[in-house]
């Protein structure tokens, strides 16, 4: 996956803070919260004026928007059963 260097830093430091499997979910996490967060400045930019609404955004935005919804649960469910899996640390 091409990745900016930016993205790559991120990346690594994601991975070294939490692991390489639950820092690779943390960094994809970061990034479909990111491309929500376009879709949703688009879907207002294509209905200025108008409701923001996501129910009143064009049919392709929302159901893209609400793939990417439905795909961030998931991973959200998966770091959450990591950390769960992980043996408790005692300062």
């Amino acid at each position: 996956m091409p990745l900016s260097e930016q993205q790559r830093e991120q990346l690594e430091d994601l991975q070294f803070q939490l692991g390489t499997s639950a820092g690779s979910l943390a960094f994809a996490l970061d990034q479909l919260t990111d491309v929500m967060a376009l879709l949703a400045q688009h879907a207002v930019r294509l209905h200025y004026g108008q409701s923001a609404r996501p129910e009143q955004w064009p049919a392709a935005l929302r159901t893209s928007h609400q793939s990417l919804a439905d795909v961030k649960s998931l991973v959200q469910a998966v770091l959450l059963d990591l950390k769960n899996r992980l043996p408790e640390t005692q300062p």
